[in-house]
């Protein structure tokens, strides 16, 4: 009978942890972290569409004969997760001078927590 008890308390409190567990990770799906203005910072157009550990990497547009090019610099946004770790092909690119995002050619496979590293213009 004690066995029994002690069981059921065990069970009773494995329930509950995995309430708390599973509430907590929906507060934090449901709550993700909004951008904000800070000291010598601004906000600019939000990214098209919402995801994480993705790769970011500046590069240039079009040749850059002698660096830095600013006029041609571009910010590339790679791959991603979305919604609950679904990976992404999805390349936004960001035009500092027209503050716009556009589509880039996607990623050949769905990349996540990948890196990026500068570009010194388009492949010919």
């Amino acid at each position: 009978m004690r066995v029994l008890r002690a069981v059921g308390k065990l069970l009773l409190l494995v329930g509950l942890l995995v309430v708390l567990a599973v509430g907590a990770l929906g507060w934090l799906y449901a709550t993700p972290p909004q951008p904000r203005p800070a000291e010598g910072w601004q906000l600019g157009p939000r990214l098209p569409a919402r995801r994480g550990e993705l790769a970011m990497a500046v590069g240039d547009a079009e040749p850059c004969p002698a660096p830095p090019c600013p006029g041609a610099e571009r910010l590339y946004v790679l791959g991603g997760l979305a919604g609950l770790f679904r990976p992404l092909t999805r390349v936004a690119i960001y035009d500092p001078g027209r503050k716009s995002w556009q589509s880039g050619p996607p990623l050949p496979e769905p990349r996540h927590h990948l890196a990026g590293r500068r570009s010194q213009g388009p492949s010919t």
